[in-house]
């Protein structure tokens, strides 16, 4: 097998809600006819086994992004880690117990939860659909310059077009961003209030989003000493990092059939009483998968992801005020 590289567009709509107060969504005045504002971004990621000390890369962007005609990204040469130390590590180790539920039900169904102690100290460096290979180049756009996270796109703006990479590392690619690949509608959730109770059952709704194939839906909380992790699929922890992956039709529809993610028609699902009961907080995640494209030519493999995300507060002990249910929007 030859050297690898992989090219990523994440297409992406989210929104940040916190009861009482606006979504943290930094982006331009909506159009009176656009209910939920929402960050609309598109995201470039690329990782290469080739080996340049000088590595450069720019995609030039379809005019209807209206972003000016390219995007430079900001590159970093990875260095091979060193041999691990067989020295035992200083001090005593921190372990947090991980339990997972799983199954949209009013009350935790058997042989749940799944619990196992997590003694590691360091994440993986680089993002899930990135992971696995020696990966000696990374680039990004917006990456980490001074306007990282705030590139405004306008309401009226459209992924769709075609994006082409250059870089002194890899061959020059293409990628076409299709109608049904365009931004997703925002994730709009109800059912969430201050009033959430974590020693009843948390009933959770949403809005259906046009062109979406399937969703997921995860709530996740503990304390210092636990981690707990729910998800409305049926299959326990199989959900780990899925958002983050480019899936083809047939994958999205086989993790519906073994009911990983919920089915596009799926609005609603429960989360089980009592399964955050002792934790400091917690928070739901709602993710509407899109039509990815994954393509592959000479060594050179481009996805495109496109996805539409919201997350909100379920609950917080440190914040009881009924006026300041939930941490205040930072500025």
């Amino acid at each position: 097998m030859g050297l690898k590289t992989v090219f990523i567009i994440a297409v992406t709509t989210a929104r940040m809600i916190f009861p009482g107060l606006s979504a943290l969504t930094p982006v331009e005045p909506k159009p009176a006819e656009e209910p939920v504002t929402a960050m609309r971004s598109v995201m470039f990621d690329l990782a290469s086994e080739q080996s340049i000390t000088q590595p450069q890369a720019s995609v030039t962007l379809p005019e209807g992004l209206m972003l000016g005609k390219s995007a430079k990204l900001q590159t970093s040469v990875v260095t091979p880690p060193s041999k691990p130390s067989t020295e035992p590590a200083q001090g005593e180790e921190t372990k947090v117990l991980m339990k997972t539920y799983w199954g949209s039900s009013e009350t935790v169904q058997p042989k749940q939860p799944s619990v196992k102690q997590d003694t590691s100290a360091d994440a993986a460096a680089v993002a899930p659909a990135l992971s696995g290979r020696n990966y000696r180049i990374l680039a990004q756009w917006p990456g980490i310059q001074s306007d990282y996270g705030t590139v405004m796109i306008k309401p009226e703006a459209s992924a769709v077009g075609t994006y082409t990479l250059s870089s002194n590392f890899t061959t020059a690619t293409s990628a076409t961003v299709d109608p049904e690949q365009d931004f997703l509608a925002p994730v709009i959730i109800s059912g969430i209030d201050k009033s959430v109770d974590p020693d009843k059952p948390i009933s959770v709704q949403w809005k259906s989003i046009p062109n979406a194939l399937a969703y997921l839906v995860v709530a996740y909380g503990g304390n210092a000493k636990e981690s707990i992790t729910w998800t409305a699929g049926a299959e326990a922890g199989a959900s780990l990092d899925i958002e983050s992956w480019a899936m083809t039709r047939e994958q999205v529809t086989k993790y519906i059939e073994d009911k990983v993610l919920l089915p596009a028609d799926a609005t609603n699902c429960i989360i089980p009483a009592k399964i955050f009961k002792g934790s400091t907080g917690a928070m739901l995640s709602i993710t509407a998968i899109g039509t990815d494209k994954i393509q592959e030519n000479n060594g050179l493999e481009t996805q495109i992801i496109v996805r539409s995300m919201a997350s909100i507060p379920l609950f917080s002990t440190k914040y009881k005020k009924a006026e300041e249910p939930f941490p205040a929007a930072p500025k």
